[in-house]
């Protein structure tokens, strides 16, 4: 079974580190962070720190939803300075830096220094941001790779222009990871009893900035429809400091109450949490941290929550999307042996399907899946809580031992060899398709970045002797490491860039 902490470190080991890939992580949140894993960020190096020779960079995004925005302002913050003497020439002379240069690259300069004010600013007035930001970000010899989890997504395909795309369910395999301690906790075992219970719903819904807005809108729905008392909810007024009461009308704090924060925090508790990896090893458990616990514990089970109630709605990350971003949330119920109805992105019960579990469109209505709009999809949901929640004590009861056995199937599925199996399939089938495609790619772009980037300024731009000059030993280096690693794109690099041929050709 997987582990967390070691998921990045087992992928560079197994599909990188032979190619000379890099791997980079990084937060779409910025100090937010990523849930339980360490921070894997390899740069593999040959000589000085300005020789970064990676065959191809590998960026992670696997963890939450792809957000183009994100990867932009990520990008931005961070692009670095090629490794050319040119550019830090071009920089130092922006910098007012004088140098004994011949006539003509004084001239050049004289006639074009006005539009540059860096190399980024260069590179955005002559290509686009697109081009920009894979040529100076990933200057591998390959077209970089973008590992993310996400189906049927626009986001993953508008990326296609400047990464090739593996996928992988990341959430199913560290789930796996989170719960493996529930695969012997019997009380998890699915249970009639359940069904007597007065709350009949359970809903994790405490955050809802961002992505997660339209949580407001379901419980203001449910409140509407007077299925409030139906429900185990507990709501935060406040998130990511945010009031609710601006983005919608009904009083939920009036109906749902706010969790009660333990000030005194049972030492089992604070254990609990260090070990989920919420709280630092010397991190005091203040109020704030306390708050952020609870609202952000998804990666924990409360079984005394299955106990005391029926059904679980998921509410998932995403839901206003065609994008299937399945998480730890989807599999809470599924280790609690508890059936559920799921808020999340049209598609999601078939997905659940094609990974080998079942869903219960044989005792309710699940037609809410194929549902493409949005409010439709979410006024069906309601209705069938609503169907559910007016049924007589017995007529529950009788449904209710219906979805016993599917529980139990997906319980034992979840944790079984058959399933991690799948998606390592998936995984590895999708590393091999994507180094296909970056030989493909070498054919168009032998090279990659890093030449396309030494043609464009350092012999486009500045094609002159004294350029040449500087750049001609790092160049040649660049070469020599091409062909030692395929013969077959170094000869193809040769044939692109004609200065690559006068390199070679010298002595």
């Amino acid at each position: 079974m997987f582990s967390a902490n070691n998921f990045y470190q087992w992928t560079y080991e197994t599909y990188l580190k032979d190619k000379n890939f890099s791997m980079i992580t990084y937060h779409p949140f910025g100090t937010r962070g990523y849930k339980n894993l360490q921070i894997w960020n390899l740069n593999v190096t040959k000589g000085s720190p300005d020789e970064i020779l990676h065959t191809a960079q590998v960026l992670v995004n696997d963890q939450e939803p792809v957000m183009l925005d994100s990867i932009k302002s990520w990008k931005y913050e961070h692009t670095p300075k090629p490794p050319f003497s040119t550019i830090t020439n071009i920089y130092e002379r922006m910098q007012g830096i004088d140098f004994f240069l011949e006539q003509e690259d004084k001239d050049k300069w004289e006639k074009e220094k006005d539009k540059f004010t860096s190399t980024v600013d260069y590179f955005l007035a002559n290509t686009d941001e697109i081009t920009f930001a894979s040529r100076l970000m990933f200057a591998g010899q390959y077209k970089p790779i973008i590992i993310h989890s996400e189906l049927n997504s626009q986001d993953v395909k508008e990326l296609d222009s400047e990464f090739i795309p593996v996928y992988v369910f990341w959430h199913g395999l560290i789930s796996r990871d989170w719960y493996r301690h529930w695969k012997h906790h019997t009380t998890c075992n699915p249970n009639i009893n359940r069904a007597n219970n007065s709350k009949r719903f359970l809903l994790y819904a405490r955050a809802w900035t961002g992505s997660r807005q339209y949580r407001l809108k379901f419980v203001e729905q449910i409140i509407k429809n007077n299925l409030h008392n139906s429900l185990k909810y507990n709501f935060f007024e406040l998130d990511d400091g945010e009031y609710y009461g601006e983005y919608c009308d009904v009083n939920i704090s009036d109906y749902f109450p706010q969790p009660e924060i333990n000030l005194d925090y049972p030492e089992n508790i604070f254990i609990q949490q260090v070990c989920l990896g919420n709280l630092g090893d010397n991190e005091k458990p203040t109020l704030e941290k306390k708050q952020e616990i609870s609202s952000s514990s998804s990666a924990y089970i409360d079984i005394d929550d299955y106990h005391s109630t029926s059904i679980q709605i998921v509410a998932e990350t995403l839901f206003e999307t065609d994008k299937i971003h399945l998480t730890e949330k989807t599999f809470q119920p599924i280790v609690a042996g508890q059936p559920f109805l799921t808020l999340s992105a049209p598609g999601t019960l078939q997905t659940l399907k094609h990974y080998g579990f079942k869903t219960f469109d044989s005792v309710w209505d699940e037609s809410y899946d194929g549902e493409q709009d949005h409010n439709k999809r979410m006024a069906m949901v309601i209705d069938e809580i609503e169907k559910l929640n007016n049924l007589s004590p017995e007529e529950f009861t009788k449904l209710y031992e219906k979805c016993l056995a599917i529980c139990e199937h997906n319980r034992q599925h979840f944790f079984s060899d058959k399933f991690e199996q799948q998606m390592l399939e998936e995984y590895d089938t999708n590393f091999k398709s994507a180094f296909k495609k970056q030989q493909e790619y070498a054919k168009q772009d032998p090279g990659g970045s890093r030449y396309w980037v030494a043609d464009k300024i350092c012999f486009e731009c500045y094609n002159t002797d004294f350029f040449y000059n500087m750049d001609a030993n790092y160049l040649r280096y660049i070469l020599a490491m091409a062909k030692q690693e395929n013969l077959e794109n170094y000869q193809a690099i040769l044939e692109q860039y004609w200065w690559a041929k006068k390199l070679t050709d010298v002595v």
